[in-house]
């Protein structure tokens, strides 16, 4: 009995030294903002800018702040609202021009408004066609299109998705519907793949809002990617497939897909000719690094953690990550799945972070982090 507590007592000394020998850099604080308000993911000027929003707003809250980059408030535009009233994240133009879009919940009312760098209001527009609860999205495409996505259940089980194209003057250009629940993915050549969740359908669709290519069904997409060269990755719940720019699968590979209970979960842009997939088995959490012919490079393993977003700057990928005990911390790793740094756990959402030109990393805070907008110093790999 005695030998037995010796042992363990040394077993757990040399664990603790493991983890202190191995315990990565904190991040440090640069700023923030806190105002007891969810927080959308900011986006940034080409001055440094940073502008974010609440999802939800009362009439006296703000639809909008600007900061500068050392976290100076700039502004803070406020529109006459009725009292329930919903903020898509905002997005921000080739000229800096700021787009958001505000979705009165209880009546067919959205209107898209844009708003110049100097925090005046440019035009707004009410949106026609807009029904209670639909899920509505805005996006921007590299040729300044503003692309809205709508989804709805017209009946139950009958999802109907709808993307509208406008101009930066909210003007309708063209719009696509399918009969599903679908998300989008974005080329380099502003073309859309709208990927279908129920039917495995995957629309490639020109400038213009032309169909030019439909693939074959593939069961239980869970996300999708597209490569410079316009190779489009998907990835299912037990396998990633791999498809050439006419929509033929050039191969399909689930050598990452190893435990009885294993699913995949989110499948991460293409950075420096790599994959990142996270995934999960019934208790742990999975990161695995897998090269453009679905290979496996490496692979982290965080027991009873759940994973949030991928986000690159440079040489750093960043991965939110929530605890056993529901605390969200961001953690670094280099390339070669080398952890670099990682912060408290505290004060982070597993929707991810945004990453400024300089690497400043942003968090926008929820009611349990005091909401807010935070930002830290970044993290750095040494050579």
């Amino acid at each position: 009995m005695h030998k037995n507590i010796i042992y363990i007592f040394l077993l757990l000394a040399q664990c603790l030294t493991f983890a202190d020998a191995y315990s990565p850099p904190g991040l440090q604080k640069k700023w923030e903002y806190l105002n007891g308000y969810t927080f959308f993911k900011p986006i940034f000027g080409k001055d440094g800018t940073v502008y974010t929003n609440s999802p939800e707003t009362d009439s006296s809250e703000p639809a909008l702040y600007a900061f500068t980059p050392q976290g100076k408030l700039k502004w803070a535009l406020t529109f006459p609202t009725p009292k329930l009233y919903e903020y898509s994240r905002p997005i921000i133009g080739h000229d800096d021009t700021v787009y958001i879009l505000g979705l009165q919940t209880l009546e067919s009312l959205a209107i898209l408004r844009a708003i110049s760098p100097q925090g005046k209001l440019a035009w707004e527009k009410k949106l026609e066609g807009i029904k209670p609860y639909d899920q509505v999205y805005l996006s921007m495409r590299p040729d300044h299109t503003l692309l809205l996505m709508k989804m709805r259940y017209v009946e139950p089980r009958r999802p109907e998705s709808t993307l509208i194209a406008l101009d930066t003057n909210g003007n309708n250009k063209w719009q696509f519907t399918l009969p599903a629940e679908t998300f989008y993915v974005i080329g380099k050549n502003s073309e859309v793949y709208m990927v279908c969740y129920n039917t495995g359908l995957i629309y490639h669709l020109s400038t213009n809002g032309q169909v030019k290519w439909i693939s074959s069904p593939i069961p239980d997409i869970k996300s999708a990617a597209i490569a410079d060269d316009g190779t489009f990755y998907v990835l299912t719940a037990h396998e990633i497939y791999a498809l050439d720019q006419q929509g033929h699968t050039l191969w399909k590979n689930n050598s990452i897909d190893k435990y009885a209970d294993h699913s995949l979960k989110y499948l991460s842009t293409i950075n420096n000719g790599r994959m990142y997939v996270t995934s999960y088995t019934s208790l742990n959490g999975n990161i695995s690094a897998v090269d453009t012919s679905g290979k496996e490079i490496w692979r982290k393993t965080f027991y009873q953690h759940k994973l949030g977003r991928i986000t690159f700057d440079k040489d750093i990928i960043y991965i939110t990550i929530k605890n056993q005990w529901d605390q969200v911390y961001l953690a670094g790793y280099d390339f070669n799945g080398n952890q670099v740094c990682q912060s408290t756990p505290a004060h982070f959402v597993l929707s991810g972070v945004t990453i400024d030109r300089e690497g400043t990393i942003y968090t926008g805070g929820s009611e349990e982090t005091r909401g807010g907008l935070r930002a830290y110093l970044p993290c750095s790999v040494s050579n």
